[in-house]
């Protein structure tokens, strides 16, 4: 299987990990849901957090966020409002052209296709349609089927299309089971598909395609090595004990599972909800 697609950790996880959790603004914003903020803002930021330079926002949403309307509105609405506050709404005729990456075929890299799927776009010219902004949509797919990185084909529609901004959608990797499908994390910082599983892409970002970038990812996955460590560091800290991680990380090396991956037995379902409140979002924004 290829996991072309997946992002690194979420940014407040990098942040925590760091030791840098003071860096992030958190808030309760409604409906359970905690919004976290991480501005990362000089090249010494960047090389502390271990993200690029930009601004992450994250929805940490609760269990029933898709079993209930109430809730799934709420973050829907949130989704929104941050779309256009964060980008800027496009001025009237401009092109916004949405990305979805990653590997359909498998569940839990499918989150960038589904969302690719329910976008609402325009017409060939636009015609016969109410639309104030033309919406252009494409799924990439991954490497090992197309043999072109993403983010060659990103530039090259982003050169022929010429939109005003682009909306990236990708699943993102965890170290807590519990943020799995149920955190929305917004960044301006771009994305480097299959970061959070080794890969090395090129990355894609404002500085790529010479406009602004809004990625969107809901982490959809947990690596091994990191929830192995974050669960046996929980346990140990309820006993009043520490742990070493510089070598119970070594010792993980060693098992060689540092490029396995694991995703919950109802990730399908967790996917479908989450792309659906992302695009409706989309749809919302760019109406």
């Amino acid at each position: 299987m290829n996991f072309d697609g997946f992002l690194d950790l979420c940014a407040f996880e990098s942040a925590k990990s760091e030791g840098l959790a003071d860096f992030v603004q958190a808030e309760e914003v409604g409906f359970g849901i905690v919004k976290r903020t991480l501005a990362v803002k000089t090249a010494d930021d960047a090389k502390r957090t271990g993200k690029p330079i930009g601004k992450y926002l994250t929805y940490d949403c609760t269990d029933d966020v898709y079993s209930s309307l109430r809730a799934a509105k709420g973050i829907e609405t949130m989704l929104t409002t941050t779309i256009k506050g964060e980008v800027g709404l496009p001025a009237k005729g401009s092109a916004v052209l949405v990305v979805g990456l990653g590997n359909g075929k498998i569940s839990a890299d499918s989150l960038g296709e589904k969302v690719f799927e329910r976008v609402d776009v325009s017409d060939a010219n636009n015609a016969n349609c109410t639309r104030k902004r033309s919406v252009f949509a494409v799924s990439t797919g991954v490497f090992a089927k197309t043999g072109v990185q993403s983010a060659r084909i990103v530039l090259a529609l982003a050169r022929e299309l010429k939109p005003s901004f682009v909306v990236l959608v990708d699943s993102l990797a965890t170290s807590s089971l519990g943020r799995v499908g149920k955190s929305f994390q917004l960044s301006t910082a771009g994305i480097t598909p299959g970061k959070g599983v080794g890969e090395k892409n090129e990355s894609i970002s404002r500085a790529l395609l010479g406009v602004p970038v809004l990625s969107i990812g809901v982490p959809t996955l947990l690596t091994l090595p990191t929830t192995i460590y974050g669960v046996t560091k929980d346990y140990l800290a309820s006993k009043d004990m520490t742990i070493d991680e510089y070598a119970f990380r070594s010792l993980l090396a060693t098992r060689k599972i540092s490029d396995m991956v694991v995703a919950p037995k109802n990730i399908d379902v967790l996917v479908e909800g989450a792309a659906t409140i992302i695009a409706n979002a989309l749809n919302l924004a760019f109406a």
